[in-house]
């Protein structure tokens, strides 16, 4: 009995001495702004900022909040919206919450696999959503990022922030949503259109957001 209680004592400090560590360590990123420095030029499409007013950004927890759209020739317009942090799991929220609350009702929400082929990645997932507000219509295709992985499911999302906390002391949080309209009721048309964008920006996303 002596023996095991020695056991768990031993346990139990050494949980506690870990979760101190932990806690002590300083955000490696904490002052950096990784979301802004995403091309504003890609594949023809030409970017431009959306300002973030600070009440957002205190409701994020993170200045590193991207609004930026895109456009291309006479293509209906591409929307990005990137939310990143470091060490702040709370930036990675599913963001039906925030369509609800601006008036959108959600038509449509479903995981999917991107149908277009790429090398680098053959099988991306994301979420996929329709929402409606009066006469408009939106595609929205969404997906969390931590560190190098990627994931659709929240509770994943918080999983692998929380392993990742655990193993290096630090880890990284990012929502990435990119949105465009529906026009005349085509979602085929919109959805190979945000396909597309998204597979092309993938590759910097994953460049520019440890």
């Amino acid at each position: 009995m002596a023996k095991r209680y020695s056991i768990v004592i031993s346990v139990l400090l050494l949980l506690s001495v870990i979760t101190i560590w932990l806690s002590s360590k300083e955000p490696s990123q904490k002052n950096a702004l990784y979301a802004k420095e995403l091309p504003m030029q890609v594949d023809g499409w030409t970017g431009s900022d959306f300002d973030v007013d600070e009440k957002t950004l205190q409701i994020l927890e993170t200045d590193d909040v991207l609004m930026r759209e895109y456009k291309k020739d006479d293509i209906p317009p591409v929307e990005l919206c990137v939310v990143f942090a470091s060490n702040n799991r709370k930036v990675s929220h599913p963001p039906e919450v925030c369509y609800s609350g601006g008036g959108w009702s959600v038509e449509e929400n479903q995981s999917i696999s991107f149908s277009e082929k790429s090398d680098e990645y053959p099988d991306f997932k994301a979420n996929k959503l329709i929402i409606e507000k009066g006469v408009k219509k939106q595609l929205v295709l969404y997906w969390y990022k931590c560190n190098k992985r990627y994931a659709t499911n929240y509770y994943q999302q918080q999983i692998n922030i929380a392993k990742s906390q655990l193993i290096t002391g630090n880890s990284t949080s990012g929502l990435i949503r990119t949105s465009t309209i529906i026009e005349n009721n085509d979602v085929t048309e919109a959805m190979m259109r945000l396909q597309k964008f998204s597979l092309t920006m993938l590759p910097y996303l994953t460049k520019h957001l440890p």
